[in-house]
């Protein structure tokens, strides 16, 4: 959700995105999880939203990202 940052109104979404685990999906020990590339995991959804926000949002004066404790992942610190 985007808002104005003076008086912190609601503008718009800049980016949506609709996740649904597929309930035959292995678990994370099936999966090798740890040793999966950020790409192939299901928190990977909280860089994307945030890289297609900037595109949309690349006018604006500043950005800031609030997400919960799910998007509290080093790949997303660390990317670009």
């Amino acid at each position: 959700m985007v808002l104005n940052a003076s008086d912190l109104s609601p503008l718009v979404f800049s980016h949506i995105k609709i996740f649904h685990r597929p309930e035959e999906m292995p678990d994370r020990i099936e999966r090798n999880y740890k040793k999966q590339p950020i790409e192939d995991k299901e928190s990977y959804k909280w860089i994307e939203v945030a890289e297609k926000s900037k595109g949309i949002l690349k006018k604006a004066t500043s950005v800031t990202f609030i997400e919960d404790r799910k998007g509290d992942i080093y790949e997303q610190f660390n990317h670009p």
